[in-house]
């Protein structure tokens, strides 16, 4: 049984490899990583008041459990490709607040459509049924690690 175990998640790895390895070739025509784009999607889509879209280096650092020199890294390349931008908090000076720039937002939505097109043909060999299925054990699986 352990053994069984091993493979299905050597099978998982072997699957991320991929989609990271096809997704940073794709990628490379913007100039962006994968690490860079997931970064740019979090700041995006983020809630933080008072302004949508923009988020607290503090808090981008706390949601991918890095490092501030690590997450800093990412954002000063993001920056450099003006992708992102840096702005004092009004409150306290002293937080950076991350904003994804008009050039950001479209980079985000040309990768989001290039993923989905990816997921599909991935996914094109399923029945609708074992698309639901997939979905339904990995989300078990997921609850059971967390």
């Amino acid at each position: 049984m352990e053994t069984e175990n091993f493979h299905i998640f050597e099978l998982f790895k072997r699957i991320n490899d991929k989609i990271e390895k096809t997704s940073n070739s794709n990628l490379k025509a913007n100039d962006i990583t994968l690490s860079q784009l997931k970064m740019l999607f979090t700041i995006l889509h983020s809630e933080y008041s008072p302004e949508k879209g923009t988020m607290p280096l503090k808090e981008l650092e706390r949601r991918f459990g890095v490092a501030q020199s690590t997450a800093a890294g990412i954002i000063q390349r993001l920056e450099k490709k003006g992708l992102v931008e840096s702005v004092a908090d009004v409150e306290d000076k002293r937080i950076k607040i991350l904003r994804t720039t008009r050039k950001g937002k479209s980079i985000c939505e040309s990768a989001a459509k290039s993923m989905g097109e990816m997921s599909e043909r991935s996914l094109s060999e399923f029945t609708v049924d074992e698309k639901a299925e997939l979905e339904r054990l990995l989300r078990k699986l997921l609850k059971s690690i967390e």
